[in-house]
């Protein structure tokens, strides 16, 4: 018997730690273009994705290049 059975026969509900909202960190920056998130998705064969996202701002640059090592430049 694994642990998991022995306690849902018994009853046992999980312990579940909430956080509260005060214990987020959120990462905002006071100047535009200060941290920039760049994330890179696979589309097909050939096709990335790159996807920058301004912590400032919240603004959003998308572009599509055959190649992910590719020299790239995201305007705002």
């Amino acid at each position: 018997m694994t642990v998991w059975q022995v306690l849902s026969k018994n009853n046992v509900k999980p312990i579940v730690k909430r956080r509260k909202k005060s214990d987020y960190k959120h990462y905002n920056k006071d100047i535009p273009g200060e941290r920039v998130q760049l994330y890179v998705t696979k589309i097909k064969n050939g096709v990335y994705q790159f996807t920058a996202t301004d912590d400032c701002t919240r603004m959003k640059g998308i572009c599509i290049y055959p190649n992910k090592k590719q020299k790239i430049q995201f305007i705002f």
